[in-house]
């Protein structure tokens, strides 16, 4: 099978083992990505201690946890604090606001509603734990905290930009650039089928294709019959909720993959193999 721009895949496959022993953390110096930040604004203006160069112009938007607890529940994985978006727009004339808002996902907002943390799939434990019933729904519920990037990315058939927050699962949601409100959760198509596969690990860095508007990311996808393979599926994304299959291949075992890198003609993949 020949593909656009001859682009070659090759995937790298490394074995490690998990290590069994647990080791006690020590919160030194770990402390401070656990301060929680429950404040919301919009267009506050702010001052540096230098003067902004006035012919900076634009809107910064960064994306991370905020929020590490919920009523008598807590998490003890900063990856899994509620997500929370800031943006620094700079007017060009010198001067700079910022604006603050938390990622309006069913899930934030669900805990919210209750005043725990609703049952969603995290990282890390919680404390208290999940009761079983919990931790069932849990897993039915999938991760929705989406809460590592901010893209951009232009729409391949409007024209126009778009914004979505991402985290290394396969659903992303939109959101808007000037008021940081969300819009709306995307569940992009996939080629799996629900019936056979669960969805498994995405990118939380989709990478731009060479001389495009448009973005390469990949789905995993875990087989739940004996004996069939799960799959890799590396795919094209024209808009926030479009994507274009590229290729896809089987793998014998559940495997990691954080990014993967890109050139002109080739993508590169290293793919780490759960044992």
């Amino acid at each position: 099978m020949v593909f656009p721009a001859r682009l070659i895949v090759f995937i790298l496959s490394l074995s490690f083992c998990a290590a069994a022993t647990l080791v006690e953390d020590d919160p030194s110096g770990f402390v401070d990505f656990f301060h929680t930040n429950v404040h919301e604004f919009n267009d506050k203006p702010i001052t540096f201690s230098y003067p902004v160069p006035r012919w900076l112009k634009g809107t910064l938007i960064r994306n991370g946890g905020a929020r590490y607890e919920m009523g008598q529940r807590s998490f003890t994985n900063v990856f899994d604090g509620f997500g929370k978006l800031h943006s620094f727009t700079f007017y060009g004339n010198g001067t700079v606001s910022m604006s603050a808002r938390f990622l309006q996902t069913e899930y934030y907002k669900q805990s919210l509603a209750t005043n725990t943390i609703a049952p969603y799939f995290q990282f890390g434990k919680l404390v208290p734990p999940y009761n079983e019933i919990e931790k069932m729904e849990s897993l039915k519920n999938n991760m929705e905290n989406l809460n590592v990037n901010v893209y951009r990315i232009r729409n391949s058939k409007t024209g126009q930009y778009e914004y979505m927050s991402v985290n290394d699962v396969w659903n992303v949601y939109q959101i808007e650039k000037d008021t940081l409100q969300t819009v709306n959760l995307i569940a992009p198509p996939m080629k799996s089928s629900s019936h056979v596969y669960i969805p498994g690990f995405s990118s939380a860095h989709p990478i731009k294709e060479f001389g495009k508007e448009t973005y390469f990311t990949y789905q995993m996808s875990v087989s739940i019959v004996p004996y069939m393979k799960s799959i890799i599926t590396l795919y094209r994304m024209t808009s926030v909720g479009d994507r274009e299959e590229i290729v896809t291949w089987d793998i014998e075992a559940q495997t990691y993959m954080h990014s993967f890198s890109v050139t002109k003609t080739m993508l590169f993949s290293l793919v780490s193999q759960f044992q």
